[in-house]
């Protein structure tokens, strides 16, 4: 190594989670229908850009969590197999706290490879932010709009 030459560092640089406007709008509007619980669903699509939003039910019925029916679920998962995509992100939201996942979202994450979609309800605004969560990492997911 040459004196005053530093290694470069690993950086992750992280693709822009794409999602076309009339699904942004989708995932809004069933979060917003679902208030005052959080609202829940599967982002889906090819090539990693979203082209589908399936809406879920949150049978926790709660305002600070949600749980996906097992067997819509798989439904969901099998309707996406066969149309030849896949799952690109999750999302819920958070009618009274920060568009951040909380620390049961970070201990819940299983799919590493998704994006974590959240739409926050706080103080009577919306906002929406993207996440990849592993290993118990956070890392912020720049959000485009197409």
């Amino acid at each position: 190594m040459c004196p005053g030459i530093r290694p470069a560092r690993h950086v992750a640089i992280l693709m822009p989670f794409e999602v076309p406007e009339s699904v942004y709008y989708r995932i809004i509007e069933h979060c917003r229908s679902c208030l005052p619980f959080e609202g829940c669903g599967l982002l889906a699509g090819t090539a990693g850009r979203v082209s589908v939003f399936y809406p879920m039910v949150n049978t926790e019925q709660s305002s600070s969590r949600f749980l996906m029916d097992p067997a819509e679920q798989f439904q969901v998962m099998r309707s996406m197999r066969e149309s030849g995509m896949e799952m690109l992100g999750i999302c819920h939201s958070h009618p009274d706290g920060p568009p951040y996942p909380s620390e049961t979202d970070i201990r819940l994450a299983v799919y590493e490879d998704a994006v974590t979609l959240i739409v926050s309800f706080a103080g009577g605004g919306i906002t929406v932010r993207a996440f990849r969560i592993a290993a118990g990492t956070v890392t912020a997911v720049p959000l485009r709009r197409s």
